[in-house]
């Protein structure tokens, strides 16, 4: 784990509901890093299995019934840019394809 990541992990602990949510604008003047640094390290936190979940309103560390909302709602969003690139890009349509997300319609 990086000193980013160790340093956000750090920070979300004890916002384990929304409305205690830490912003963007937040992680960046309490890290110092910039935003593109602290998403890249929340990203890795995720990866590693920590469950951390956004809104527009920021990130904290979410409940299971979060976490699977959370999936859903990126899921959701996944899809929707798929199927807007497919129509617009016959070859991004065909990488997809090779990708076998399971979630484009022929």
């Amino acid at each position: 784990m990086t000193d980013l990541e160790s340093t956000i992990l750090s920070l979300l602990r004890g916002k384990e509901i929304s409305s205690l949510s830490l912003t963007r604008d937040a992680l960046v003047s309490v890290t110092g890093y910039p935003d593109r640094a602290n998403r890249d390290a929340i990203a890795s936190l995720q990866a590693q299995g920590f469950p951390i979940v956004s809104l527009s309103k920021g990130y904290w560390l979410g409940t299971q019934e979060e976490v699977e909302a959370y999936k859903r709602r990126e899921w959701k969003r996944l899809r929707t840019l798929a199927e807007k690139l497919k129509d617009l890009m016959p070859q991004v349509n065909e990488a997809l394809k090779q990708l076998d997300l399971g979630f484009l319609k022929e």
